[in-house]
């Protein structure tokens, strides 16, 4: 978006971003050893959905991950046989991102977001040049995933204004009070999903997505946050 000038750049191929970090570093297309895609080829994106959570929304899971893999790979502005590329776990692809270009020689991680096709977030720990994958953060369990929802309920464009979210936060007089459905007692967080939609179906009735600045949406936000 930097370069082509368009907002979050949505589906477009970062060629602009390659061409410049090419020119940057003085080399051509035929320098680089290996290109990595940051999301696990259609199969492997896609399958461990079947894996680890109810079955229910395991296979609606596996559906949608599948059909967004596919979207994705058709925008992909190489040859999906190309032998110089790598299809890398997309929360993989985050702790390297980090822990390779940091000056620390081992690092405790934790990437958790939306949703990376087979996991919604990983536990690892970095020690040298490997990165160990303690755990797993299925989608059912996707705090990401959550705060997206909740952005729309309060009127805003998900997975797009969650920062109007996090502001909207600061605006809160009272403590914020947590929310019911989550577990914080298990080893990782757990959303208990059928305590969850009971408290969406409650709040929706109080939420007026015309108007932010009434004090269920600033509550809601601040819980949230």
């Amino acid at each position: 978006e930097r370069l082509n000038r368009i907002k979050f750049s949505p589906h477009i191929p970062a060629e602009k971003a390659m061409q410049y970090c090419l020119s940057r570093a003085g080399i051509t297309f035929n320098d680089v050893d290996y290109i990595a895609i940051g999301w696990d080829n259609i199969y492997d994106a896609s399958v461990p959905n079947m894996r680890n959570q109810s079955r229910g929304f395991g296979i609606l899971a596996a559906i949608y991950i599948a059909s967004l893999s596919y979207f994705y790979q058709q925008r992909i502005p190489f040859n999906l046989s190309y032998k110089r590329l790598r299809f890398i776990n997309h929360h993989l692809a985050h702790a390297a991102s980090a822990y390779y270009l940091s000056e620390f020689s081992q690092a405790n991680i934790i990437s958790w977001d939306g949703t990376g096709g087979n996991n919604a977030g990983i536990l690892a720990y970095g020690v040298g040049d490997e990165i160990h994958i303690i755990k797993e953060i299925t989608n059912e369990n996707s705090f990401g995933r959550m705060y997206t929802n909740f952005t729309k309920l309060l009127g805003f464009r998900p997975h797009s204004d969650e920062y109007k979210v996090m502001g909207l936060a600061a605006y809160a007089k009272n403590t914020p009070q947590g929310f019911p459905f989550i577990d914080w007692q298990t080893e990782v967080p757990t959303i208990k999903r059928d305590l969850y939609w009971k408290y969406v179906n409650k709040v929706r009735r109080n939420i007026d997505p015309n108007d932010c600045m009434k004090e269920a949406s600033i509550s809601l936000a601040s819980d949230l946050q």
